[in-house]
């Protein structure tokens, strides 16, 4: 009986003592389902003025994958929203809340398109932006929702919209 207790005492103490498994780092999938995209903004060139653009959806996929995200029609998104006004041709620049997350970076690709109040695609740039970078609003006045299409392609494959309505006038 002694034999036995000592016995069960010293395995419950060779158990207690091992060290425990490390918890496994996470997996990209883990990773891309948490991630938010930055909120981008535009500002007015040589006014201290930022519009955020209001986020539509985005979608995050592990490395060698994609993953697709159909964006709702721009008038969905701004319903209520406050419309900015710029002056037609004027040169905008792009600005973003810093991310404090490693894992995503800055987007390899950003393309801007302007849609219609009815939303009808209008225009597309699609050059590949960096923040900072500007782009001229459109020559014609008129309403119109400004679509940026933010595309990671590194590590996490990811793909935000955000959207900003807009007035064009003089």
């Amino acid at each position: 009986m002694r034999y036995i207790l000592i016995v069960c005492i010293g395995l419950f103490l060779m158990t207690a003592c091992t060290s425990e498994e490390e918890s496994p780092e996470e997996t990209e999938e883990q990773i891309a389902s948490h991630i938010s995209p930055p909120d981008i903004g535009f500002s007015h060139s040589g006014k201290n003025e930022g519009y955020t653009l209001l986020r539509d959806k985005h979608c995050w996929a592990s490395s060698g994958e994609k993953c697709e995200v159909n964006p709702n029609d721009p008038s969905e998104v701004v319903v209520g929203a406050h419309t900015r006004t710029f002056p037609p041709g004027h040169e905008t620049s792009m600005s973003f809340r810093v991310v404090d997350d490693p894992r995503i970076g800055n987007p390899d690709e950003i393309n801007i398109m302007y849609y219609s109040a009815s939303d009808e695609l209008v225009e597309t740039h699609s050059e590949t932006l960096i923040f900072g970078d500007t782009f001229p609003m459109l020559e014609t006045e008129g309403r119109y929702n400004i679509v940026a299409q933010l595309i990671w392609d590194d590590e996490i494959y990811g793909e935000s919209y955000q959207i900003l309505p807009v007035l064009i006038r003089e």
